[in-house]
């Protein structure tokens, strides 16, 4: 236990681990990990002994001692740069199903169109039957049912 105002370890690894933002990349290169780990163990079975089997149980350890190494790691300037870079990266697969899951929520309420012209998405409300629709975009007009 520490004094007033001190985190124990255990707090300090809770508060990196569950932080609104370093949680989800941590946990998918853990899960990784484990996964590439179980892959590893379960083909150097089918290897014993030999070079295989030697190169693969070393792989392993490597494997396993990187994450810990990771997990553990206080270097908080290059795992804060490593996440910028995870957000980049998946930066457009995320607004993706952002705009996907926008859309599902609000499918009672709205009909969406692809312009034929640019492609851009347009949104229009639902029950106004037949109707002429201009794009924002180019201006093009076309004809939807909503």
């Amino acid at each position: 236990k520490k004094g007033k105002g001190q985190l124990s370890v255990s707090d300090k690894i809770d508060k990196i681990v569950t932080n609104r933002i370093l949680a989800l990349p941590i946990f998918a290169l853990v899960m990784f990990l484990v996964y590439a780990l179980l892959v590893i163990i379960v083909i150097s079975m089918f290897f014993r002994g030999g070079i295989v089997g030697t190169v693969l149980n070393l792989l392993t350890w490597v494997i396993f001692i990187y994450s810990w190494f990771r997990i553990l790691s206080r270097n908080y300037a290059k795992r804060s740069a490593e996440n910028r870079w995870y957000l980049e990266k998946t930066a457009a697969i995320r607004k993706f199903f952002r705009i996907k899951k926008r859309q599902q929520s609000e499918r009672k309420d709205y009909k969406y169109f692809k312009c034929p012209e640019c492609g851009q998405e347009l949104r229009v409300p639902r029950g106004k039957g037949n109707i002429k629709i201009t794009c924002r975009k180019c201006g093009k007009q076309f004809k939807g049912k909503t």
